[in-house]
């Protein structure tokens, strides 16, 4: 676990490289400030619905990640997200390309809430 998102009213950014024909796997977990106190708090995803295009600079969708399908919830607090793209998929882009993964995120409770959450050049 290297990443830690902490939802505001901006999106997060954070940047990861990756080569194409590679497996990409990257792991965080999503916090946000408990209005009373403060503190940070782990978000439950419970209930939580979740897409992620990645799309090339040229605004090709190269693949579309989604909960079950390349998006996976774990934790004991169920607040960590995996994103996990197989070498089979990655092979086919184009080298040094940018691509951006958006990640939008579906809290069943509240408006949907859209983070950009990488940029990778491959």
């Amino acid at each position: 676990m290297s990443d830690t998102i902490t939802v505001t009213d901006n999106h997060a950014q954070l940047d990861w490289t990756f080569k194409r024909g590679d497996t990409f796997l990257e792991e965080f977990a999503i916090e946000e400030e408990n209005v009373d106190t403060g503190e940070l708090e782990p978000v439950d995803l419970d209930g939580s619905t979740f897409s992620a295009p990645i799309v090339d600079n040229r605004g090709t969708v190269l693949a579309t990640l989604t909960l079950g399908s390349g998006i996976t919830v774990f934790g004991d607090d169920n607040n960590k997200l995996r994103l996990h793209v197989v070498a089979a998929t990655t092979a086919g882009w184009t080298a040094s390309c940018p691509v951006t993964l958006t990640l939008v995120w579906t809290r069943p409770t509240t408006p949907v809430i859209v983070k950009t959450i990488i940029v990778a050049k491959l």
